[in-house]
């Protein structure tokens, strides 16, 4: 080992760091300890079957849509969704109906699906396979996830959930309400996000056999590594056994940390705490820190506390920095926390006015097939030329994490309003090549 490599990780994680050999078990084929601690799992969430994943939530999710959906079947997927979901689709070659979501002006996000969309777009449109969704969003709104799945399942439609978000939620009846609880028929979980696995260390949970067991498995065994980490996959146990041994008593306590967190952010220092509006619910342990009106904005705050006072956070967009509480969390935290936002409110207040980009703008509908458009012959356009263009690719721009243009949809006069706007603010724009060209069909 280079002797400037010593010392950077424990040296008992070396030798740890393998790879499924002999009584290390199998992911694709579970014979012993794994398929054990995965059965566990499936009986701590009340599922029938569940998988480890060493590749995130996103191996899950592209693997629900390959199992579920055939070419050309209709599904249901948030337009708003993360673009896991909408690289899933794409994967699979269905077609997508879009369901709109209520987006939040003041956070400037969009909040979840809702059953009503969702019952509006069976109604209308006949042959829909199933419905890809999250229950709960990176700022912790959540969905109407028994509202959804019950709609869902009165139509004959596959509930599939994106739930990475929410691996906690079965912990306390003070947390939303979970897709596995409402009975979605696969939910993926990442259990790194909220849980005390290792990065990339989740898991997907089945209940019922609606979708054919073989051909999830099948779908994984397509999609995921075969040299997974046995480092995520043992994390993944050890995650499950907290959750079990202790989980209710230490999400409850989290739960009334992060209320205190909010109290005190909000009477000690001059940032706010907002909570997801229209939501019709919202996970307490994810606490937004807003810097509206006072000239420090989130990404400026984001910087401050992790370059000045060592504290990460989940992410930050143009107005709040975003932080999640867990159970490793104490009130000596809070109060390191409290200290270090003082600070920065006091050297940060005006040094950057307070941004605002236009209207998020809506969307048209899409004139083919993600796939069939991802596939088709392209011409690279300059951004501020594409309008009247169908794309060929996909363009999210943060704030607010959202798809501004799916593959198969034209760009709009609006949409290169705001895509112009974002650029000039120097905010992060997925879609855009070094030239500053844009894929579109040809």
């Amino acid at each position: 080992m280079a002797p400037e490599s010593e010392g950077l990780l424990p040296p008992a994680l070396w030798p740890a760091d393998t790879v499924q050999v002999l009584d290390l078990d199998d992911i694709h084929y579970p014979f012993g300890p794994l398929g054990r601690a995965q059965e566990l799992t499936s009986r701590l969430y009340g599922a029938d079957r569940c998988w480890f994943l060493v590749n995130g939530s996103t191996v899950g999710i592209l693997a629900m849509a390959l199992a579920a959906l055939a070419p050309e079947d209709c599904v249901i997927i948030p337009r708003s969704a993360h673009r896991s979901i909408h690289n899933a689709v794409l994967l699979s070659g269905a077609y997508p109906l879009y369901a709109p979501t209520p987006y939040d002006d003041f956070m400037e996000t969009a909040h979840c699906v809702e059953a009503g969309a969702v019952q509006r777009l069976l109604s209308e449109h006949g042959g829909i396979k199933a419905c890809l969704f999250e229950s709960l969003n990176g700022y912790g709104a959540a969905a109407d996830v028994k509202g959804v799945v019950g709609v869902l399942r009165e139509n004959g439609v596959l509930a599939l959930a994106d739930e990475a978000w929410g691996a906690h939620l079965i912990a306390s009846p003070e947390l939303p309400a979970s897709a596995c609880e409402a009975g979605a028929d696969l939910a993926v979980q990442s259990a790194h996000k909220t849980l005390n696995a290792l990065g990339q260390g989740a898991w997907l949970l089945q209940y019922g056999s609606r979708v054919e067991p073989a051909r999830v498995a099948e779908a994984l065994r397509s999609l995921q590594t075969s040299s997974p980490s046995s480092l995520i996959t043992a994390s993944l146990d050890l995650a499950r056994y907290n959750l079990e041994k202790r989980g209710r008593e230490e999400w409850e306590r989290t739960v009334r940390l992060a209320r205190q967190a909010r109290e005190r952010i909000a009477e000690e220092t001059i940032f706010s705490c907002p909570l997801p509006q229209g939501a019709v619910a919202y996970d307490p342990t994810r606490v937004a820190i807003s810097g509206r009106g006072t000239g420090c904005d989130g990404q400026l705050l984001e910087c401050r506390l992790r370059y000045r006072h060592n504290i990460q956070v989940d992410m930050s967009d143009l107005h709040q920095t975003l932080i999640s509480l867990t159970p490793a969390h104490t009130e000596a935290d809070l109060d390191r926390l409290i200290v270090a936002l003082r600070e920065v409110g006091e050297v940060g207040r005006g040094q950057s006015a307070d941004i605002e980009l236009p209207s998020f703008p809506a969307w048209e509908a899409a004139e083919m097939a993600p796939r069939q458009a991802w596939q088709a012959s392209r011409e690279w356009v300059a951004w501020e030329k594409a309008a009247g263009r169908v794309s060929a690719g996909r363009i999210v721009t943060y704030p607010p994490g959202i798809s501004l243009v799916c593959p198969g949809e034209r760009f709009t006069a609006e949409q290169v309003e705001y895509l112009r706007r974002s650029v000039e603010l120097g905010l992060p724009v997925e879609g855009i090549n070094e030239e500053g060209l844009v894929a579109c069909v040809g």
